[in-house]
């Protein structure tokens, strides 16, 4: 602006000199010209204060505009403490809690422990409730003898009975239920399922509590021992002495059909026939209810080699060779021709040749089962157990009937030991005769 001013000022000079212009034109022009100037540096005075002003009034909202962000940043650095806090005070109050449950559970534990230990105590030390009576001292004994033997009393028992109790022998010979189960020892056994945790109830003779499924017996036995502690190590000892011995794979007899064979291991064998690793379509269905075996989606395999040639025929495939095995069924194959003496006008004629040839492949395919069923370890193990579960846990029961006393029969006749063993057997098993 001063620039221009000086530059118009030598301008006006110049037109002042060349006459252009008068003094007093000059003079005039001069002082607008001075006080535009003042004008105009009043108004940048003006605008510099303003910028200063609005740079300040900028200055101040950037600070205060600081200020409250650093307010907020404070505030939420205070409430992720605060939250911190209450979180750290809720897990320690939520650990405190778990500590006095885990204490509350473990004293509860003990409780019941400590209740169960005195309660098996009580149960198997053989000690009888104060409160006790033998009920054979209020009721009508169903026989008038008395015994001070425990053996012969047992024998009566059995005879007045028909089964083993400790308290009718306690109170015929005047002994105490535990001298009483003490002195007939190995004879009587106590039936962990019978018992209902009182030891005078559930007793049952060797020969019958030694003698059924002796694995499930000694299953429960070992079970009810461990409960118990050791309560039942009579009960378990005597049934794996008389365990039948385990089979061997010699030993047992397997073919197609055999019902007790998994339905899986056939499907096994039949991918193994076909060579297939993975997946088969066709499954083996084995229905209890009626014993039959069913083989479905026979038609997909049907065009194999192994299936028509190898274990096949080209009129009976493998599968329905196999199928008609499985269900012990006869393997025939027959022809249709035509005939003139029934209504159908055709007639069945069995093709000797073809059900030679698909005999000679189930021969083939059984002799190969029975080679190829053993081969597996993990398999064989699976088999021989399943077959000891169902065929080899069973020992048949004894009689003894020399506890019998027959005194309506005659004295003039003596049965010998088998016919009262016989009888023995009428009396515990009615519907055995």
């Amino acid at each position: 602006m001063e620039d221009k001013n000086n530059g118009f000022q030598a301008m006006m000079e110049r037109m002042l000199k060349n006459g252009s212009i008068t003094q007093e034109g000059f003079d005039t022009l001069m002082e607008r010209l001075n006080r535009a100037q003042v004008k105009a540096e009043e108004w940048e005075q003006k605008r510099a204060q303003q910028a200063q002003q609005i740079k300040a009034r900028k200055e101040a909202l950037r600070q205060a505009e600081y200020d409250r962000e650093l307010q907020r940043q404070r505030s939420k650095q205070e409430e992720i403490l605060r939250k911190q806090e209450e979180a750290r005070a809720l897990l320690q109050r939520q650990i405190e809690q778990k500590r006095k449950e885990e204490q509350q559970r473990l004293r509860q534990e003990e409780e019941a422990r400590q209740a169960r230990k005195a309660q098996l105590e009580k149960i198997t030390s053989m000690t009888l409730p104060e409160n006790y009576v033998n009920p054979y001292k209020t009721a009508r004994c169903p026989g008038q003898a008395q015994c001070s033997d425990v053996n012969r009393a047992l024998d009566l028992a059995l005879n007045d009975l028909g089964r083993v109790d400790v308290e009718y022998i306690s109170y015929i010979t005047g002994q105490e239920i535990r001298e009483v189960v003490q002195a007939l020892g190995n004879r009587i056994y106590q039936d962990p399922e019978q018992w209902g945790e009182c030891f005078y109830r559930g007793w049952q003779t060797g020969e019958e509590y030694l003698s059924g499924n002796l694995r499930s017996k000694w299953a429960i036995a070992m079970e009810a021992n461990s409960r118990y502690g050791g309560y039942f190590a009579g009960n378990v000892r005597a049934l794996q002495e008389k365990l039948p011995q385990g089979p061997i794979a010699e030993e047992v007899y397997v073919t197609l059909g055999s019902p007790w064979i998994p339905s899986d291991v056939i499907e096994e064998f039949i991918r193994y026939l076909f060579k297939i690793p993975g997946q088969c379509y066709c499954r083996c269905l084995h229905h209890w209810q009626s014993g039959t075996w069913e083989i479905t989606n026979k038609p997909l395999y049907k065009q194999r080699i192994a299936s028509r040639s190898t274990y096949g025929t080209e009129r009976m495939s493998m599968l329905q060779i196999l199928e008609r095995t499985l269900n012990m069924k006869t393997v025939s194959v027959v022809d249709e021709l035509p005939a003139t003496g029934n209504n159908s006008g055709k007639k069945r004629v069995l093709n000797r040749s073809e059900t030679t040839a698909a005999l000679e492949k189930q021969q083939k395919l059984i002799r190969e089962f029975q080679t190829w069923v053993w081969q597996d370890e993990r398999r064989q193990k699976r088999l021989l157990r399943i077959y000891e579960e169902l065929y080899s846990s069973y020992r048949p029961r004894s009689y003894d009937g020399s506890f019998l006393r027959l005194e309506a029969m005659s004295g003039k006749v003596e049965l010998y030991p088998y016919q009262k063993n016989a009888w023995a057997c009428r009396c515990r098993r009615p519907a055995a005769c």
